[in-house]
């Protein structure tokens, strides 16, 4: 049948050419969703089925946070190739994956040991107050950590110290803050987050100079930490890592991101709020004495969870920076809380307004903006 005439046979006026352009579209999309399922354990020093996976944490002198997750892994080879059967195993791996539940492990830094149990989901939160304060000028500690229950397995993890010059810490949101990903459209953003490469993801114009100036500081070499909080799932963390990489954000980013998905047991849906205030909370008590600079955007809780980190730690936040995503009434609800009497709240459109107001707190140079 000539196309003409099979085009008669299609619905909704479409053609082939259009169909075909469909396809391909959506055979790109299945193909990366399939590399990102297939995607193997980032690298541990396991060597068993159990696996330690560690992520950059944060550390003051005297205490630091990080976060990790114990995982079983089914073993077997499969195909030791690239193709698609090769991925169809890692995919079937992954999915067999889960987390190992109450597993016990033992941190140590220097020379202080300290217990952890994994929550249901197989995730551990390492907070500890250390006995000898650590040496100053020291850029990273590293944690060594030892699963002792239900098998033996060993990792070793990294946090960011902040230095002495620090004269105030970056707590700031990443999705529709740094990159836009979309908030408006749940599929859309969910699409964004999940599928495209570092390469693909387009951070705001002059985002990453304005995170380099916080980090600079007004001094010039203060060395502040910048710690990233986002509703994104862990699946993505290396993606964004190489993300920050490739746009020349600061080393080393502190990444702070949670797990997705539906529970078979209340609460059913994991709270992106709760998680959000729960990890600045203890990112807030392990540089007690560091002022605060909270970064987010206008289209999801942002406004309102700083609004109430304002109030639950009265004198900590020095500044509140909001990227303006949205429109309308939702502009209002935010214009309405940036009256705060207390603290700078700025609704900016571009990361040059941000980087005037940083600079009208005396935050950074003057002269550097945007």
């Amino acid at each position: 049948m000539p196309p003409a005439a099979a085009n008669d046979h299609l619905p909704f006026g479409l053609d082939w050419c259009h169909c075909g352009g469909m396809i391909s579209r959506l055979r790109s999309a299945a193909g990366k969703l399939l590399r990102l399922l297939a995607k193997p354990v980032r690298r541990t020093d396991s060597q068993g089925p159990i696996v330690i996976d560690t992520f950059r944490g944060y550390a003051s002198k005297d205490a630091l946070f990080m976060m990790g997750r114990v995982m079983h892994q089914p073993e077997g080879d499969g195909p030791g190739d690239f193709s698609d059967s090769a991925s169809l195993w890692n995919v079937i791996r992954r999915m067999r994956r889960r987390g190992v539940s109450g597993a016990r492990l033992i941190a140590t830094v220097d020379s202080q040991r300290q217990g952890l149990i994994t929550d249901r989901d197989g995730y551990f939160s390492l907070r500890m107050r250390f006995r000898q304060p650590l040496l100053p000028h020291r850029a990273t500690a590293r944690v060594h950590l030892q699963l002792i229950k239900p098998a033996i397995a060993e990792a070793v993890g990294e946090v960011l110290v902040a230095p002495p010059s620090a004269r105030f810490m970056v707590i700031s949101d990443f999705d529709d803050t740094v990159v836009a990903t979309g908030v408006a459209n749940k599929i859309r953003m969910i699409s964004r987050m999940l599928m495209r490469s570092a390469e693909s993801r387009v951070a705001f114009a002059g985002v990453a100079e304005l995170y380099r100036q916080l980090g600079d500081g007004a001094g010039g070499h203060e060395q502040n930490p910048l710690l990233y909080v986002s509703r994104g799932p862990w699946v993505i963390y290396e993606t964004l890592e190489a993300f920050f990489k490739l746009h020349r954000f600061p080393e080393r980013p502190v990444l702070f991101l949670r797990e997705w998905g539906l529970r078979f047991r209340p609460p059913f849906v994991r709270s992106d709020h709760d998680h959000k205030i729960e990890i600045i909370n203890e990112l807030m008590a392990v540089s007690p004495d560091l002022p605060v600079v909270l970064i987010g955007d206008s289209g999801q809780h942002d406004p309102e969870m700083y609004d109430d980190v304002i109030r639950s730690w009265p004198g900590r936040v020095r500044l509140v920076l909001i990227r303006d995503v949205t429109s309308g009434a939702r502009d209002e609800a935010v214009a309405e809380l940036a009256q705060h009497p207390d603290v700078p709240f700025v609704l900016a459109e571009t990361s040059a307004e941000m980087a005037a107001a940083a600079a009208a707190a005396g935050l950074i140079e003057t002269g550097r903006r945007g």
